[in-house]
């Protein structure tokens, strides 16, 4: 998305709150997905929820000491009533009258 200096966070914060992406950390469903390989002896934190859903990044489960923040069931629960609240959109159409309603000044 082109947007002028300065508006950028405005545009991300409109996109994250029209779409509610479960991977982005506000929406606190299944975040870190941007996080980057770093030593268990690094972080004493546990293992994000993407994580533990996604196996594929063997150095999230190195350390056989580290738990996860949820358990897969928890956070696959999650996505269900997210999906419950927030159906996603059906088409573009969908998207764009979404869109123009939120310019309307109220």
């Amino acid at each position: 998305m082109v947007v002028a200096s300065g508006l950028q966070t405005s545009a991300e914060n409109y996109l994250i709150n029209l779409f509610k992406p479960i991977w982005n950390k506000e929406i606190k469903i299944a975040f870190g997905i941007g996080k980057h390989g770093d030593a268990p002896t690094t972080r004493a934190n546990q293992r994000s929820p993407w994580d533990t859903l996604h196996q594929g990044r063997a150095w999230a489960h190195r350390d056989v000491k580290m738990k996860d923040q949820s358990s897969e069931a928890e956070i696959i629960a999650k996505i269900r009533d997210h999906f419950r609240t927030h159906p996603p959109f059906k088409n573009i159409d969908a998207v764009l009258h979404r869109f123009y309603e939120d310019l309307k000044q109220r």
